[in-house]
């Protein structure tokens, strides 16, 4: 490409065209072996130089501007998507669901007010997970352990208790779950009102509905579900009510609930008696008026052996 060709792209002027004319022409010359012809400059047109550098300045200052508004149309963009930002987070924090998480821990019973009014009586170690308020079209806990629920009436806005993979629907009622993790059956009591009970998976109208004095015990492993009735449905022999009340229950479950109620432990030193079960209703405010009936009915013996240790034999 000649030299002239890329002045011409960049500039019409007629004082750059003449300089770049002559150049050309010298090129030419040098390549023949021949001298440069400095008197072809003498046709190069004169210029202003003050216009020539009020051009250059004035071309500075365009893109300056030019810069200027760039730099103003990214600012404007930025805060755009800032103040955006900002009121995205505050739509999505206002909208967010905020959990408040209680454990009782062994020989610990806890009452917790619900942010509708219901009442939930916290067995030993037990947790209930709920939000801070309800939203929505209904109201959600989630239970690990055993609890006792007096839930606020509200038809429009059904209360649901979640177990792992079973949930127990209300709209207001009395109620017990026993939804410890190491038991194998997950069992609903209900005192009055009406709950249905089931697997998540199953659809609501499928799930079974329980009558007061009925109980429904889900197998946790098979998914299973039966409904029965069930006696001493008395509030008066609740666990919340400081009342033992078993029926037909082997040694080490036995065992196992007055560990979590009174924050104890067991070692038995006798595997034979591992087999007894118990049928037992007894005020439970004193755990050796427990121990006193356990002796009673079979022949075991139960030592303190240190600080909330014992020994059953």
């Amino acid at each position: 490409m000649r030299i002239s060709d890329i002045f011409r792209k960049k500039s019409k002027d007629a004082f750059l065209d003449a300089i770049a004319q002559s150049m050309d022409k010298d090129i030419e010359r040098m390549k023949n072996g021949m001298s440069a012809d400095l008197s072809s400059l003498s046709s190069i047109p004169t210029f202003d130089e003050d216009k020539v550098l009020e051009s250059v300045f004035d071309n500075i200052g365009k893109r300056r501007a030019q810069r200027r508004r760039t730099l103003y149309r990214t600012a404007a963009a930025a805060l755009l998507l800032i103040v955006g930002g900002v009121f995205g987070y505050i739509a999505w924090h206002q909208g967010a669901v905020e959990y408040d998480e209680i454990y009782a821990r062994r020989g610990e019973k806890l009452i917790v007010i619900l942010a509708d009014g219901s009442r939930v009586n916290l067995n030993s170690d037990s947790r209930l997970r709920y939000p801070r308020k309800f939203t929505g079209s209904e109201r959600r806990v989630t239970l690990e352990g055993e609890g006792f629920f007096e839930v606020s009436k509200d038809k429009s806005h059904p209360f649901y208790v979640d177990c792992y993979d079973m949930e127990v629907k209300v709209t207001g009622t009395r109620f017990n779950v026993n939804a410890y993790p190491d038991n194998s059956q997950i069992v609903t009591t209900l005192y009055d009102g009406h709950v249905s009970v089931g697997c998540k998976t199953t659809p609501e109208d499928s799930r079974n509905a329980l009558l007061p004095g009925e109980e429904a015990i889900y197998a946790r492993s098979t998914h299973d579900l039966k409904v029965q009735k069930t006696d001493n449905i008395s509030l008066d022999d609740l666990w919340s009510k400081q009342v033992i009340n078993v029926q037909d229950m082997r040694l080490e479950q036995l065992l196992r609930i007055l560990e979590r109620q009174y924050g104890v432990t067991f070692h038995i030193k006798n595997n034979a008696i591992r087999k007894y079960t118990y049928n037992i209703t007894c005020d439970a405010a004193n755990l050796q008026d427990v121990f006193d009936v356990m002796q009673t009915i079979t022949p075991v013996h139960i030592k303190k052996v240190a600080n909330r240790k014992y020994e059953i034999r």
